[in-house]
């Protein structure tokens, strides 16, 4: 992908403040990157299902209608997520204190105009036309399906705060899971 960012920046997509480079021994490794981004003071959608389970229906429809607009803006700019997930999705209050959604974790995230043909995402959130690519190869893919099919996920998690499909530990499980 040449361009990351696009010259028109959406609010709801992470920015990126700095980077740099630290050239001593840390954890093992000679030397290690690093990048700020700025301070999401509400912490994850994962933090707010998990401390506040009694959310209203209400609240996490906007939430849901947020993380859309969010992914809206991905696709207008012909970008993919690949990573769609409660953990990939951070809050701030804005102000007039309503809580905004922001994406993050962008690692994954590959154009719309070529199919993709590698492993990307969390395997509780995997579409089924990834998941061969966990141990061996598979067919090339839309990216924008695999987004479709992780926000589905997505919208059940928040709707119903839990997992559609339980705990998966293997991708075989995927393909062998008539839920899917």
């Amino acid at each position: 992908m040449n361009k990351i960012v696009p010259e028109e920046l959406w609010p709801h997509v992470v920015t990126m403040i700095d980077y740099g480079r630290v050239d001593r021994p840390l954890a093992g490794a000679d030397s290690f990157y690093f990048i700020v981004f700025p301070d999401l003071n509400e912490g994850s959608l994962l933090d707010l299902l998990t401390l506040a389970p009694g959310l209203s229906y209400r609240a996490r429809w906007y939430l849901c209608c947020s993380i859309a607009r969010n992914i809206f803006y991905f696709l207008r700019c012909g970008l993919a997520h690949l990573d769609l997930k409660i953990d990939n999705v951070m809050l701030y209050l804005d102000r007039m204190r309503h809580f905004c959604t922001v994406l993050i974790d962008l690692d994954a995230s590959a154009s719309l105009s070529e199919l993709v043909a590698r492993w990307c995402g969390t395997l509780d959130y995997t579409a089924p036309e990834v998941a061969p690519f966990w141990n061996s190869t598979g067919a090339a893919f839309d990216p924008e399906k695999v987004d479709v099919f992780q926000f589905g996920t997505l919208l059940y998690c928040i709707l119903f705060n839990l997992s559609p499909f339980g705990q998966i530990s293997n991708p075989i499980d995927i393909k062998t899971d008539e839920r899917y």
